[in-house]
């Protein structure tokens, strides 16, 4: 009999990004505001990974270094 393959949890899949919480977190906001500034074009397009909302790190820190004027 041939072997099953078997996929692992999606708890443990490595995520792209930045999920809703994570950036929440880091944000100082909730989740539901996130969805309300993509919404409204102030965060960059989220990208959906089964029902989790994945922002590319790249697009976060580009927007976080136009808001502070570029100054490092």
């Amino acid at each position: 009999m041939p072997q099953k393959t078997s996929t692992p949890p999606t708890d443990t899949l490595p995520v792209p990004g930045l999920l809703a919480g994570e950036l929440a977190a880091a944000m100082r906001c909730t989740p539901r505001t996130l969805v309300a500034w993509e919404r409204k074009g102030k965060l960059p397009p989220s990208i959906r990974v089964g029902r989790k909302r994945v922002w590319r790190r790249s697009d976060v820190a580009h927007l976080l270094d136009n808001q502070s004027g570029g100054a490092q």
